[in-house]
């Protein structure tokens, strides 16, 4: 195969993959579907394949990504009609947080661990976990965050234009595990922490019980415990 041939082959493999995109319309990764993630690499393979490989059939390959791209067309157009067929290919948001309580059911059914959730809060902007009332994890693998009424933002001159500057919290029990090293840093220690502990009614016994438990700057503890 010559260097005409393989010009020839890219540019209208490349047209023909332009052409099925304007018409699948606009969308961002972020919002693809599992099908549409999936597609895209399978087709972008397909692509390099024939533009390069003469071995293969050059129209039977233009076919398959025609035929990759229209199936992809025809399921988001039954997502847009059908709720059953969109709950079915897109999936449903999985509530990580209820009632400012952390949901290991939801945790457990989207893969993910509490120190996922607490990093993908901070990514979103929500640094403190005790400000958030609700988290939705969406199809498209982003957070929905609902803060409690308290944490809502407020107009500057609503406030009087006093800036208040956010409390910082801590992690210092993970899944039943003391962080010593987050303790030190709030100049804290393991007999402080069980006192606090015993306070809510929680004794060294029950530690391995606690899903997460945060201390902010104002000696604030914070105890999510686990489900029962």
């Amino acid at each position: 195969m010559n260097l005409v041939e393989i010009f020839l082959r890219v540019v209208i493999t490349i047209a023909v993959m332009l052409l099925m995109a304007r018409i699948n319309g606009p969308k961002q990764i972020a919002q693809m579907s599992f099908y549409d993630y999936v597609s895209g690499i399978t087709v972008g393979s397909i692509a390099a394949t024939i533009s390069i490989n003469s071995s293969v059939s050059y129209f039977a390959g233009l076919f398959a990504i025609i035929l990759f791209l229209g199936t992809s067309l025809l399921l988001n157009k039954a997502t847009q009609v059908n709720l059953t067929a969109n709950t079915i290919l897109t999936g449903k948001p999985i509530c990580l947080m209820e009632q400012g309580t952390i949901n290991e059911k939801g945790l457990r059914k989207s893969k993910m661990t509490v120190s996922e959730l607490l990093s993908n809060l901070r990514y979103c902007g929500y640094f403190n976990i005790n400000d958030v009332y609700t988290v939705l994890l969406e199809p498209t693998g982003k957070l929905s965050v609902q803060l409690k009424e308290y944490a809502r933002n407020v107009r500057k001159e609503d406030m009087h234009s006093v800036t208040i500057e956010p409390v910082q919290v801590y992690s210092v029990i993970l899944d039943g595990v003391i962080l010593h090293e987050n303790l030190s840093k709030l100049k804290k220690d393991e007999r402080w922490l069980y006192r606090e502990l015993g306070k809510q009614n929680t004794d060294a016994s029950e530690l391995e019980d606690i899903l997460l438990a945060v201390l902010d700057e104002q000696e604030k503890l914070t105890v999510y415990k686990k489900e029962c």
